[in-house]
């Protein structure tokens, strides 16, 4: 029996879906403030190196475009896409795709396979890619939480360089760029966020898939990492960590609702290139530098001699006690000697 609301005013659209991109997210699963502080706006996240990342991905996925229209001018359309690139960037955009645009066409022309050394790849393996239409688009999205009622689904979504079809049924090939100049590892594409969440895009996406081998290819030195696997059985770990993430926004957005700030994960190697940074409760002062030099030196001078001061103080009560202090995760006493020298004192290593 049909809903009378329904006859008369046609059924209800369902609420629209929350989309949340890879990159926002990620910031979210790293500092839930550096997520909020970025998504509001309320930090600047597009620098040089950024933008010139995106304009040379536009070059190398003109050479993926061209494979997959036959065309054999593959490296020459991606150099007239780098020519063509935002001229603030275009010379870093050059030197990032020049070396690798040859050895990308040969890569996708020729799957390795050991004896004979190739066979050609048909370019209808290539299922999806960035710029493709329809069903080839890179752009890959599903629902973590669907829509229940009023509440809209959560719909997670990021972009996929590449993704191919191989001589397995039940297997497929991602393969990313990176235009920086970051040396990749297979072992960084299995720690990092970005590709867990791709596999899990793509297992959601194919009922089929049971295996997705991750390849990251290094247009700066035209060369691609060892490729790393994720498997079915890895889902429900991901999926709990984009879990994480999600409730991760959910709470900051709950806590400045309230008039207060994000929690924040702070850890020096995400701190040191954190967007976020010179407005975290976390660092405050630490920022004073970049309003008043001048003021900042006198600041730190005094805090010098206050912590050469205090380091002195503790040194003697750890003399005088024999003890070794902790407090929140350090400790500071006694150092074991080095070689002949007496022992020294001094943070140790943390707990």
């Amino acid at each position: 029996m049909t809903n009378i609301l329904d006859d008369i005013f046609g059924p209800v659209a369902p609420p629209t879906p929350v989309l949340l991109d890879r990159s926002p997210l990620e910031r979210y699963a790293t500092c839930p403030f550096q997520g909020h502080a970025c998504e509001a706006g309320k930090v600047m996240t597009e620098a040089e190196p950024a933008a010139s990342g995106i304009e040379a991905h536009k070059a190398l996925a003109e050479v993926v475009a061209a494979f997959v229209r036959g065309d054999p001018e593959m490296v020459e359309a991606g150099m007239v896409a780098a020519q063509q690139s935002r001229p603030d960037v275009q010379p870093d955009v050059l030197t990032a795709v020049r070396p690798g645009l040859w050895r990308l066409m040969q890569a996708l022309k020729h799957i390795e396979v050991g004896d004979p050394p190739y066979v050609l790849r048909n370019p209808a393996d290539v299922l999806r890619y960035q710029g493709g239409q329809g069903d080839r688009t890179g752009q890959v999205a599903w629902d973590l939480f669907p829509a229940a009622g009023q509440r809209p689904a959560t719909r997670l979504t990021s972009e996929i360089d590449l993704l191919l079809a191989t001589p397995a049924a039940d297997e497929m090939e991602e393969w990313d760029f990176k235009t920086g100049h970051t040396n990749w590892a297979a072992g960084d594409i299995r720690a990092s966020f970005q590709f867990p969440f791709h596999a899990w895009l793509c297992f959601r996406n194919y009922p089929g898939l049971n295996r997705l081998w991750v390849r990251v290819y290094m247009s700066r030195f035209g060369s691609f990492t060892g490729a790393a696997c994720f498997s079915r059985r890895d889902l429900s770990d991901i999926e709990a960590r984009l879990v994480g993430a999600v409730r991760a926004r959910e709470d900051a957005a709950k806590a400045v609702a309230a008039g207060k700030q994000p929690e924040t994960w702070p850890w020096p190697s995400k701190c040191e290139i954190c967007d976020a940074a010179r407005l975290c409760p976390r660092l405050a002062g630490q920022w004073k530098m970049m309003d008043d030099p001048g003021a900042f030196v006198t600041g730190l001078a005094l805090r010098e001699q206050q912590v050469e001061a205090d380091t002195k103080a503790l040194v003697n009560l750890c003399q005088s006690t024999g003890k070794t202090f902790e407090g929140d995760g350090f400790a500071f006493g006694r150092k074991p000697p080095a070689k002949e020298t007496k022992a020294s004192f001094g943070f140790l290593a943390r707990k």
